[in-house]
Order: C-alpha cells, then structure tokens, then sequence
C-alpha cells in the first residue's frame, strides 16, 4: 500500500512516510488529502512544503533528524493556543490553506533561528517545553481573527504568495507589540472590512490613533525643550 500510494502521489516513498506518519499523528490526524483518505481538508503539498521548511533550517536550530517531530510539535502548540473555530477548512478558516501553513511555519522558524542566535547557550528546541514556548508567544501575537477575515489578495499558493502572508505576519506581529490595531498597514486585509465586522476592532482603532497622535505631541515638545535648552 505504501509504495503504490507513494507512487500514485508521485513522490519518493520518504516523503509519503511523511504524510503517513502526520497524518495519523495530532494535530493533522485524518486530515490530510490522501488515497486512503480522500475527504482530508489539509493538501499533501502543504505538509511537504512546511516540513521542507524546518528541514531547511534543521542544523541552524540543532535539530537534524527530528524536524518531522518539530513540525508536529510546532503545529500541536498552534492548535492548542487558537480557539476551536479557527482549526477548520477554508473558508470557515484560512489557518489550513497551503499558503498559511507553509507561511506560519516559516515566520515561526525564524523567530527560532533569531532566538537561537541570541543567546550564548545553544537552545534545546528538541524540549518540548521550549519550543512550545517559542510558538506560543509568536502565535499569541497573531490575532484569531487574522485567519478567519477575507483577505484582499488570490492565488497566494506560490512564492510570491507565501512572501506576502509572511509579511503580513511581521506587520501584525509588530502592531500587537505596540499596541495598533492588529490590521493597521496589513496589505492583505481591507481595515474598513474588519472594523465592520466588529465593532471592538472600530473602537481600538480609535483609540490606537489617539494614543499615537499624543505620543507624538509629547516627543515633539521634548524635541522642542531641547532644541530651547541647547
């Protein structure tokens, strides 16, 4: 079964043993689009296209030989920090497009490789208490909401594509941090659109603008002072 199902996908029998062993692993169990099972809702290429990813980076983060496991890990952690209504099928969700699992994997990885970098002891990213750390606060910084909005742009499933949800993703990541708006100068969404679908996200924006027009006003006056007092 193996080898005629891995020939059938067009694909060397490692990479099916991938898919096989994902898709019968949390959080992908029974999801993926296969011959045994083809009412998956999770395309092969996806699950190929983000395993490649920490493949890539496997002797950055001082992990050879487990980036399998660190997938799933990455992806368990990610499904257990958004609530329920978010892990589903397009377009309940976008979480589980190949664009976005390719693409969250990635901007997770390289929070990873920075970490790694910073620190003068290497970090354990074989520990699932760390690494389970690492995502967390990463994803916790990308509202719910973010997955579950109409985006402006199509055909994302290619490099191009998978560039632009990544810098979404830096963009967002960056207004959480500092208190804007989640959407603010995010190209992929419309603001208007996602203010009007909530009314919270109209009122924080109001707020955002005014807390940054003071901040402002207050450096330009330190500005001022200086400039008076030199």
């Amino acid at each position: 079964m193996l080898e005629s199902a891995g020939v059938t996908l067009g694909m060397k029998e490692g990479k099916y043993d991938d898919l096989l062993t994902v898709n019968s692993t949390a959080p992908f169990e029974r999801l993926l689009v296969l011959p045994t099972n083809p009412h998956g809702i999770v395309q092969t290429r996806a699950i190929e296209g983000a395993v490649a990813e920490v493949r890539d980076r496997g002797a950055l983060l001082g992990i050879e030989d487990l980036e399998r496991d660190v997938f799933l890990a990455i992806w368990q952690k990610i499904k257990e920090v958004y609530p329920a209504k978010v892990w589903s099928k397009y377009p309940d969700s976008r979480l589980l497009m190949n664009v976005s699992i390719v693409s969250l994997t990635a901007f997770i990885l390289e929070t990873m490789v920075a970490k790694q970098r910073m620190e003068d002891e290497p970090v354990d990213y074989s520990s699932i208490a760390v690494l389970g750390k690492v995502v967390e606060r990463v994803v916790s910084r990308i509202p719910s909401e973010f997955w579950q909005t109409e985006w402006k742009l199509k055909e994302l499933d290619t490099s191009s594509g998978r560039q632009s949800v990544q810098e979404a993703l830096g963009v967002i990541d960056s207004n959480v941090r500092y208190g804007r708006p989640w959407y603010e100068r995010v190209s992929l969404v419309d603001p208007a659109a996602v203010e009007e679908s909530a009314p919270e996200a109209k009122r924080l924006h109001r707020t955002s603008a005014k807390k940054s027009a003071a901040k402002k006003v207050a450096a330009a006056k330190k500005i001022v002072r200086r400039s008076t007092n030199s």
